[in-house]
């Protein structure tokens, strides 16, 4: 069971740095 929920964890952290990195080229395009 932790072994699923750390790589939950991680998938999302993954998730999230993705999208702010997207965030962030956004500001620098516009």
């Amino acid at each position: 069971m932790e072994m699923k929920r750390d790589r939950y964890l991680n998938a999302l952290i993954r998730k999230e740095q993705l999208l702010s990195e997207g965030v962030d080229e956004d500001h620098i395009i516009e």
